[in-house]
């Protein structure tokens, strides 16, 4: 079927609904607690932190079947606030929260206490692979560990500002990132000197930052308060200030794909973008609470509140297998009428999306042929997804 036939025929109508809208709660934790942080272990399973639960110590949450349902763990604390998640394989899952605690569920449901050689408040943990990983804490504190996160040591860092480390981020062994208040700082000896970014200009004098994502070693985001996103496109020597769409303090920033992410903050705020951040759309959600943390696996998002809800939506394709290769073309581009698509090496395509450079989803097809009518689209840029068994494909096309 093609485009011109679905607006001639007006019973199917263009789908105008932005990108990423309607993020539901399928989920309230009660009593009524603040959730830190989540992220997938695998296509079914994910796990949440949060802080006190009414004295109980049931900080942990997991989820087996995608988020339907959820059942709490016992932490082993009673008064502490778990702010951040890991995992090095996908398996074995890592909590931190204040007074130096961190936990671990060793691949099971049961969480238990893991020593580390400092006593300052630990804010953030992340894992580059199976045995890389760091956790940024108070006074510009960082612990590394080589072997999976079974032994931690203070590299005792140079250069860090001193401040509270909101987040602390790795692109390979030796290049990685520190950010929080008032300050951006990179590495490249795996964490034991640190310098400011120069090519990055805050919006304002006084600012915060509060998580990163990169997709790959080159491309990369981070978001703050007053609506700040910055992204990267050479592995973090340069950063340009992105449009978000909103001022609310933004908590957590999650890519599925280097065009299709999302960041989430306060006042049950959720924006989306379908072009890598050119363009952020704000989306709907049923709540107005605080929005802490969002994460993908390949089907579903999940974003988390500080009143205890989970949020979820599911994502309009798969996002498996993403080091199969693809020869996608697409010509005439620019265009002004036919757009032929072109896949060698792959017979089967499973749906083309055609998206605008607001986020919008405006036309799509399940059976899709490789030759799609543009002619009645408005003169400009679009974004052609082509989903397969495999991944999603993206190209920028011009109607004229």
């Amino acid at each position: 079927m093609i485009l011109k036939r679905i607006c001639l025929l007006g019973t199917v109508s263009l789908l105008l609904t932005a990108h990423a809208q309607d993020w539901n709660t399928m989920k309230t934790f009660t009593p009524g607690q603040t959730i830190q942080d989540v992220i997938p272990l695998n296509e079914s399973t994910w796990i949440a932190s949060s802080s006190l639960h009414s004295g109980t110590g049931l900080n942990m949450k997991r989820s087996t079947d995608n988020g339907e349902t959820w059942t709490e763990e016992y932490s082993g604390y009673t008064s502490q606030s778990f702010r951040s998640l890991a995992s090095p394989d996908g398996e074995v899952s890592f909590a931190i929260a204040n007074e130096a605690v961190l936990i671990t569920d060793n691949g099971t449901d049961e969480w238990v206490t893991v020593d580390v050689p400092t006593d300052v408040h630990l804010r953030d943990i992340y894992f580059l692979n199976e045995t890389d990983g760091w956790i940024g804490g108070d006074a510009g504190t960082i612990l590394k560990t080589e072997d999976g996160g079974a032994t931690w040591l203070d590299i005792e860092a140079t250069g860090t500002v001193g401040g509270s480390i909101n987040d602390i981020y790795f692109i390979d062994e030796s290049v990685g990132f520190i950010c929080g208040f008032n300050y951006f700082q990179r590495t490249v000896d795996g964490g034991l000197t640190w310098t400011d970014i120069e090519g990055f200009e805050a919006e304002h004098a006084m600012y915060q930052l509060q998580e990163m994502h990169f997709e790959g070693f080159n491309t990369g985001w981070v978001c703050g308060d007053i609506g700040y996103i910055y992204k990267t496109e050479d592995g973090g020597l340069n950063w340009t200030a992105q449009e978000s769409g909103t001022e609310v303090s933004l908590q957590g920033i999650s890519f599925v794909t280097e065009n299709y992410g999302f960041a989430c903050g306060f006042d049950g705020t959720i924006v989306g973008t379908a072009d890598g951040g050119t363009t952020w759309t704000v989306s709907t959600t049923d709540t107005d609470e605080h929005i802490m943390a969002i994460d993908f696996n390949d089907s579903r998002g999940i974003a988390v509140s500080h009143s205890g809800q989970i949020l979820f939506m599911d994502l309009p394709f798969s996002s498996t297998d993403p080091d199969f290769e693809l020869n996608l073309s697409i010509f005439p581009n620019p265009c002004q009428s036919i757009l032929q698509v072109n896949v060698d090496g792959l017979t089967e395509i499973s749906k083309i999306e055609i998206w605008d450079q607001t986020g919008k989803l405006i036309w799509q097809e399940t059976q899709p042929n490789n030759k799609i009518d543009i002619s009645v689209l408005a003169r400009g840029t679009y974004i052609l997804y082509v989903l397969t068994s495999h991944n999603t494909y993206t190209k920028k096309f011009i109607k004229e």
